[in-house]
């Protein structure tokens, strides 16, 4: 699923085994924008069954969500656009990560929700004009840069090869000190130095 912000066209991603796992994945994303205070006040999606099933889910007194729904017909992605480009944007994205990674073909589809998760944060770093406003499209919607861009000398380039150190106290002196590892993308809530 894409979430886009109208606005900035900032956006969230997310996978789900299920189109059913959908309604619940959704609630819990917009209730933990709230806890930020970020108020989602209107949803604009196409009415198939795991979307209904959100509406439903997000009136119950579980979730009590307050949302106001806005649906558009199946089939019409003039009307839902910006999901629509959001999906072609960032496959396209990390299509490319993953064949500039040179990665076969049998493990990307291993690594393709990694590739397209690190195309979505990037996307996040593009700096866009709101009112006068450039800031990234991250800092117009969460009011601040993410912990991890913070220091951009510590972004990598996705499917770099790194070694990670797994020397211990302990460990053997003839034994390895490190294990060679490919970068997959950024480890969210951390700071931009790990």
């Amino acid at each position: 699923v894409i979430m886009v912000e109208d606005c900035t066209n900032f956006k969230i991603i997310q996978w789900y085994a299920k189109k059913s796992d959908l309604a619940e994945g959704t609630c819990v994303i917009i209730r933990d924008l709230k806890l930020k205070n970020i108020i989602v006040k209107i949803v604009r999606m196409d009415n198939a069954g795991e979307n209904l099933l959100f509406e439903k889910l997000s009136k119950t007194s579980q979730w009590n969500l307050n949302l106001t729904f806005e649906y558009n017909a199946r089939s019409t992605p003039q009307h839902n656009h910006l999901a629509e480009l959001g999906f072609a944007a960032l496959s396209n994205k990390g299509r490319a990560m993953l064949i500039a990674a040179n990665i076969p073909m049998k493990y990307r589809y291993h690594l393709f929700r990694e590739a397209f998760k690190s195309a979505t944060d990037l996307d996040g770093l593009v700096v866009v004009d709101v009112k006068g406003s450039k800031k990234t499209r991250h800092e117009h919607f969460y009011g601040s840069i993410p912990p991890w861009a913070k220091q951009l000398k510590h972004l990598k380039v996705f499917g770099e090869a790194g070694t990670v150190k797994i020397k211990t106290k302990t460990s053997r002196k003839l034994a390895d000190r490190g294990v060679q590892y490919m970068y997959v993308g950024i480890a969210e809530n951390h700071s931009s130095d790990t």
